[in-house]
């Protein structure tokens, strides 16, 4: 999961904070990670599965007797893919305004997630195509940091000279 348990809690709270509605978030298999109702969380939400599997967008069901709650469920989609689902208790227009204020929240939160991990992937390619060429020239390669202090040496330098990496690694 890109998003860790705790913010989508915080979410669910905070969503849910001055409302008569219950706020949930549940994962692939339709359990409950994250929910204004404490008591909620682990457990299992069938149409919440069903939803995220994508065998469904939503569900609605209507309060059955007069000053029941509605239920609302609500796909959460990122590219394509349905990682999470969002169900909300309570009056049937607020279920569906609080389901679509945590998509939208919980969208941004994983699109972020994402593009941070991309950028992460691409920095370690990067490091270590520089890794790569240091490695294979003939010379030795040093890094330094802003301090001036040695955050690299190529495996050359400690064939050439017989020091351990720990005597320059951080040091000025």
């Amino acid at each position: 999961m890109l998003i860790g348990r705790e913010l989508l809690q915080e979410i669910c709270e905070r969503v849910a904070q001055g409302s008569d509605a219950d706020v949930s978030v549940c994962e692939r298999d339709g359990s409950v990670v994250a929910s204004s109702r404490r008591s909620e969380l682990g457990r299992r939400d069938a149409a919440a599965a069903e939803i995220v599997a994508g065998n469904a967008d939503a569900t609605e069901i209507p309060p059955v007797a007069p000053g029941a709650s509605a239920y609302c469920a609500q796909a959460i989609e990122v590219d394509g893919e349905r990682p999470m689902c969002v169900v909300v208790t309570g009056p049937l227009e607020s279920a569906r305004r609080l389901g679509a204020i945590v998509k939208h929240w919980v969208i941004s939160l994983l699109r972020s997630a994402k593009a941070e991990a991309e950028h992460e992937r691409i920095l370690e390619q990067s490091e270590q195509r520089f890794r790569d060429v240091a490695e294979s020239a003939g010379d030795w390669i040093w890094e330094m940091d802003a301090d001036l202090r040695f955050t690299y040496e190529s495996p050359r330098f400690f064939e050439i000279f017989p020091v351990a990496p720990e005597r320059i690694i951080g040091k000025t």
